[in-house]
């Protein structure tokens, strides 16, 4: 599993970056949404998990860019 339904952004990145298409993002009836993968498309690339913006880490705070507007 990617990440937990109380914790998806429903971004859809891991959906995006899979390359055979293994991962679908649904809804469930509370609206919440959850990266479903198929384990049988699913090559263990890691690529959605380097994706997600869940488990995504700066590598070095002091190097990021300022946001002045949005």
């Amino acid at each position: 599993m990617l990440c937990s339904k109380n914790s998806c952004t429903g971004c859809l990145s891991c959906q995006n970056i899979c390359p055979k298409n293994a991962i679908q993002v649904i809804t469930d009836k509370q609206g919440l949404w959850q990266p479903q993968i198929d384990n049988e498309k699913c090559i263990n690339c890691g690529l959605c998990h380097k994706s997600c913006p869940v488990y995504f880490k700066p590598h070095n705070e002091e190097n990021l860019a300022e946001i002045y507007a949005c």
